[in-house]
């Protein structure tokens, strides 16, 4: 396809200019044609054909000296790979994904910029790895907790070279004493938990109980979006 040679071409020239000290202005003054021409959706499907994500992906990559592609680009590859029905071919053929990643994570992106390459992170990762984005399909592991096992456990006393640094509690040492004791206390702290295996659910719904239940969580979504409605006129 021409438009990706010249866009190539474009990419390399800026490159050949950076190199030399001279300012890389191809791809800039190409840009409004690239935005007509990849705005007609009628060819998406012969752009990703002949392999035009990777001519983006040129186009998004930093230069040698490490100078980040001018904003107008940035914003105009980003909104156009918005649009495109990129598959998980089109993905492993032009290697955008190094780049989208490297730019999620670039302080000298964009915020808004940086969320865009976020939320292509997350949901090209779920198509490669072929997961759902439904949160109902989601799998969770399961398991049995065995109660009396888990309260010994927390009766069993604490080992005497056990580190002030323990997770969930700050020690205070109030200095030695007269015979070279340490007088000390633990102050319990707020620890956010991470599971990995998700108890087993003690609680059972009918049929009934469950439609009644989603029934209800979409009555109260209608009464929360009629008061909102009302508070803004």
């Amino acid at each position: 396809m021409d438009l990706r040679k010249r866009m190539r071409d474009a990419a390399y020239r800026d490159i050949d200019d950076n190199k030399d000290r001279l300012p890389a202005i191809h791809k800039l003054s190409m840009l409004s044609e690239v935005i007509v021409e990849l705005g007609k959706t009628q060819l998406y499907e012969v752009f990703l054909e002949n392999n035009i994500v990777d001519s983006i992906r040129l186009w998004l990559e930093p230069l040698d000296d490490g100078s980040l592609p001018n904003l107008d680009v940035q914003n105009a590859m980003l909104e156009i790979l918005k649009k495109l029905p990129i598959r998980r071919d089109h993905l492993r053929e032009s290697g955008i994904g190094k780049i989208i990643l490297f730019m999620s994570r670039c302080p000298r992106i964009p915020e808004q910029n940086r969320r865009t390459c976020e939320r292509f992170v997350q949901q090209w990762s779920r198509m490669v790895l072929r997961l759902s984005s439904d949160y109902r399909d989601r799998r969770v592991k399961e398991a049995t907790v065995n109660l009396d096992h888990r309260r010994h456990t927390a009766r069993r006393p604490a080992a005497a070279n056990e580190s002030a640094l323990t997770p969930g509690r700050i020690r205070i040492e109030s200095g030695t004493g007269k015979n070279g004791e340490r007088s000390s206390a633990y102050i319990p702290q707020r620890v956010a938990g991470d599971y990995n295996v998700m108890p087993v659910s003690s609680i059972s719904l009918t049929p009934n109980q469950q439609r009644s239940s989603g029934r209800s969580a979409a009555d109260r979504f209608k009464k929360l979006r009629q008061a909102m409605s009302k508070s803004t006129q």
